[in-house]
C-alpha cells in the first residue's frame, strides 16, 4: 500500500451480517470458527460485489464507541456519537479503493486471549494492508468491535480517540485532553505537508518535535513513513529508531518493508516479511515481495520459484504470469514459457494471438522453434 494514501486507507473496515451458532469453550458471545470462516466470505463476496451497504450494517457502532470515547453525556460526547453514526460509510471508502484491480480477501479465522478474530488482506495497486477484526455476537448476529490496522500499527478506536480528542472544546477537556491536543495538533501540521506531497519539509518538521512525542507509537509511524520519501540516510537512521520504540507493535514488520525494499536493504526486507508471516500464521501472497527481492538480486531460479508459488495458489493474479513469462524469456527457457503461455490461455480465456503485442519486446523468442510449434497446436 502505498504510504501517501495511508491516512484514508486506515479507515478501509468491514464485516458482515450471518446466523450464529454458540461454540462451546469460547464463551457466550465468541461465535465459532467455522461461523467466523462464513462471516469471512460473505465479507469478501459483499465487497468484490461492491456492497458497501452490507459492509457498513454489519459495524456494531455502539460497542464500538465506547471502546473509543468516554462515557461523557455532555453535548459535544453526544454529538460526536451521533454524527461518527450518522456518517459511518467506510464501506464505500474500501469498495472505491478495490475498484480498479484490487482485492480484499478473508485470510484466516481464529482465537487471541479468548477473543473471536477475522483476518484480512487489502491489496490494491499501492501495496499490501491487513485488517484484524474483533467480532463478537451481540443481540445474536456477529459484529465487529475494533479492528487493527496493521499500516497504522494501531487499533481503529484509538484513531477514532485521537479525532474525539482533537476536536473537544477546552471546557469539556481534563488537562491530560488538553495536553493531547497540543500533541495532535503538532502532527496534523505534518501530516498536511506530507498529503501536499512535501515529504522533506514534513519530515524536517517532524525532526523537530519534542523526543516525548517523537517516542510515541503514532509519530513512530509518521516518521517511518515520511523518512521512507526523502532520502537512504534519514529511512535508515529513523528505522533504527522506528525497530527499537515499536518492538510490542504487529504493524512494525509491515511498515518499513516499502522503503528498505526501495533503497535495497533486501537482507533487512526479508527478515521483516518473515516475521510478518509468522505474524500472520503464513500468508502465500508475501511470496510476491520474496520473488520481486530475489528478482532484483538477479537471482531468477529462486524469482521463479515465488512466482510459481503465487501462481498455484492464486491463480486470478494476471501480472504474477507476465513476470515470470519475462524472466523465462530472458532466461531463453522457451519451453517453460510456452508452457506457461499455454496456461494463460486456458486461465483466462485468451487467445494465442492476444500475446503477440506484448511478446513483440522478445523477437528472438517470437522466432524460436518452441513458439512457432506452440502456435502450430
Amino acid at each position: 500500500m502505498g504510504m501517501r494514501n495511508y491516512y484514508k486507507i486506515l479507515f478501509l473496515l468491514v464485516t458482515a451480517v450471518s446466523s450464529v451458532a454458540y461454540s462451546a469453550g469460547t464463551g457466550i458471545n465468541v461465535p465459532s470458527i467455522d461461523d467466523l470462516h462464513e462471516f469471512g466470505e460473505n465479507i469478501e463476496a459483499s465487497i468484490e460485489n461492491g456492497n458497501s451497504a452490507y459492509f457498513n450494517q454489519c459495524f456494531h457502532h455502539r460497542e464500538f464507541l465506547k471502546r473509543s470515547i468516554d462515557e461523557s453525556n455532555n453535548a459535544y460526547a453526544e454529538g460526536f456519537r451521533e454524527g461518527f453514526i450518522k456518517h459511518f460509510d467506510i464501506g464505500t471508502v474500501l469498495v472505491d479503493e478495490i475498484y480498479s484491480n484490487g482485492t480484499y480477501s478473508f485470510h484466516k479465522a481464529y482465537y487471541t486471549d479468548g477473543k473471536a478474530k477475522m483476518l484480512f488482506r487489502l491489496m490494491t495497486n499501492e501495496g499490501i494492508n491487513y485488517h484484524e477484526f474483533e467480532v463478537q455476537i451481540i443481540d445474536e448476529k456477529m459484529k465487529i468491535v475494533d479492528a487493527y490496522i496493521f499500516l497504522a500499527a494501531e487499533y481503529l478506536s484509538e484513531m477514532v480517540n485521537r479525532l474525539y480528542i482533537a476536536n473537544m472544546p477546552v471546557k469539556y477537556c481534563s488537562e491530560s485532553d488538553l495536553i493531547k491536543q497540543a500533541e495532535y495538533k503538532e502532527l496534523e501540521s505534518i501530516k498536511v505537508f506530507f498529503g501536499e506531497n512535501k515529504s522533506a519539509k514534513a519530515y524536517r518538521e517532524w525532526k523537530k518535535l519534542d523526543p516525548e512525542y517523537k517516542s510515541l507509537k503514532e509519530y513512530q509511524v509518521l516518521g517511518i513513513q515520511l523518512a521512507a520519501h526523502t532520502n537512504e540516510e534519514k529511512f535508515l537512521e529513523h528505522y533504527v529508531e522506528f525497530r527499537n520504540n515499536l518492538n510490542d507493535t504487529k504493524g512494525k514488520y509491515l511498515l518499513p518493508v516499502e522503503g528498505l525494499m526501495a533503497y535495497g536493504y533486501y537482507k533487512e526486507s526479508l527478515e521483516c516479511i518473515d516475521s510478518l508471516d509468522k505474524c500472520l500464521g503464513k500468508d502465500p501472497m508475501l511470496n510476491l515481495w520474496r520473488a520481486n527481492i530475489f528478482y532484483n538480486l538477479n537471482d531468477y531460479e529462486k524469482a521463479a520459484g515465488y512466482y510459481n508459488i503465487i501462481i498455484e495458489t492464486y491463480p486470478e493474479y494476471e501480472f504474477t504470469y507476465f513476470t515470470l513469462l519475462g524472466i523465462y524469456i530472458e532466461e531463453k527457457k522457451y519451453d517453460k514459457a510456452t508452457s506457461l503461455l499455454e496456461k494463460m490461455t486456458f486461465t483466462f480465456n485468451r487467445y494465442k494471438e492476444d500475446f503477440q503485442e506484448i511478446l513483440v519486446e522478445y523477437p528472438d523468442f517470437l522466432h524460436s522453434a518452441e513458439y512457432t510449434e506452440w502456435l502450430k497446436q
